[in-house]
């Protein structure tokens, strides 16, 4: 994937002359490439051949976009026709647009109004979201309170804490919901398929699932990660235990220094509009970086669990330590379901890890200024 931004970056410094964005930018030209917006306010008012990324403090899609269109601002308005996936992240995101493929949404308040059409799946996470229109797919939605008045046409999982179904609403397929109450029987006629209660049907699996961050399959997944990344990267690995035993309460530090910073780095860079793929490169590093300070946390948990158990030595095998491994991310999912405290230390497991490689990759720059030519075991 790293290769597609050098290219990426040829096309914004080509298309450059036909796109450069000021404060408030109103595109009046198409042409059949992908185009690259930002700015404060961002409005798109013809229609745009190709895939379009947009990102601003507004960003306003009148007209159609024939490919993938990705929009991200603190307000987000969609109301033309999406040839392709739609993905749009806000603080208020409104969609009011005919969606061809899929749709990807996120934000403090996503509406879908009744004019919108998604003609495949909708997956949607905010505070609020309300939906008016129709999703000819199936939907998937997580909110703090879910409105539904409009159209699912195949199945629907619904989990919120407020969970509300309005008259006209139609779920032709199943609907697999969890909320605080449950469905009254006028709502649960408004699903033509089986209504699944989660929390209901499966009490023991849903506190495992809480337990474990939500899925046993997020903690599967990073084992098999972290195993990989363990059996190709041992000395990166060494590094991060060493960075974070000497030191933890800097690599905390250094931890939540870079988790904030990252993001903000990324969207300066968006904003010079020249830096766009830059700023692309680093939200897309985000998820990788916390995935990274997670697996560090855990593998120095097994350490430190190895060496209490006095299983510890200069020939553990990569086996053992796996194991171990895998042990912490099983206390970690433990610790993550006691209420508020949890949350807190998982929180601050996941700062040290990241801060621990921050440390790692820090004194590996050092060793290579000071040995020019040098290499450094990875």
């Amino acid at each position: 994937m790293s290769s597609c931004f050098p290219i990426a970056a040829a096309l914004v410094l080509a298309t450059l002359p036909l796109f450069a964005v000021a404060d408030n930018e109103t595109v009046k030209s198409s042409a059949a490439e992908t185009r690259y917006l930002s700015g404060g306010v961002v409005k798109v008012n013809v229609p745009v051949e190709g895939d379009l990324y947009a990102f601003g403090g507004q960003v306003n899609v009148a007209q159609s976009v024939s490919g993938l269109a990705t929009l991200a601002a603190g307000d987000v308005r969609a109301a033309g026709d999406m040839g392709g996936d739609l993905r749009a992240a806000g603080g208020r995101v409104n969609i009011d647009a005919r969606v061809g493929k899929d749709l990807s949404a996120a934000g403090g308040e996503v509406h879908l109004g009744p004019a919108a059409q998604v003609l495949g799946n909708a997956s949607i996470a905010g505070g609020e979201v309300a939906i008016n229109g129709s999703i000819d797919g199936n939907a998937k939605v997580y909110a703090g309170k879910i409105t539904l008045a409009g159209r699912v046409g195949g199945d629907a999982r619904l989990v919120g804490d407020e969970l509300q179904l309005l008259p006209g609403a139609v779920i032709v397929g199943n609907l697999h919901y969890a909320s605080r109450n449950p469905l009254s029987d006028e709502q649960r006629h408004l699903v033509r398929g089986q209504v699944i209660r989660e929390d209901e049907e499966r009490p023991a699996a849903a506190q495992v699932k809480s337990g474990f961050w939500f899925h046993p399959m997020f903690g599967l997944s990073m084992l098999a990660c972290g195993s990989l990344l363990f059996l190709l990267f041992p000395n990166a690995i060494g590094g991060v235990q060493q960075s974070i035993g000497q030191a933890p309460l800097r690599s905390a530090l250094l931890g939540l220094a870079t988790l904030v910073a990252l993001p903000l780095l990324a969207l300066f860079f968006v904003l010079t509009i020249i830096g766009i793929p830059i700023g692309f490169t680093l939200m897309l590093m985000y998820p990788l970086v916390l995935m990274l300070g997670y697996l560090g946390a855990a593998f120095v948990i097994g350490r430190k669990a190895c060496e209490t158990l006095r299983q510890h030595d200069g020939t553990t095998t990569p086996a053992r330590q796996i194991l171990f491994f895998a042990l912490a991310l099983v206390l970690l999912g433990i610790v993550a379901g006691i209420p508020f405290l949890g949350r807190i230390l998982v929180f601050f497991a996941l700062i040290t890890g990241i801060g621990g490689w921050a440390g790692w990759a820090y004194r590996r720059l050092r060793q290579q200024r000071a040995v020019p030519g040098s290499e450094v075991a990875v």
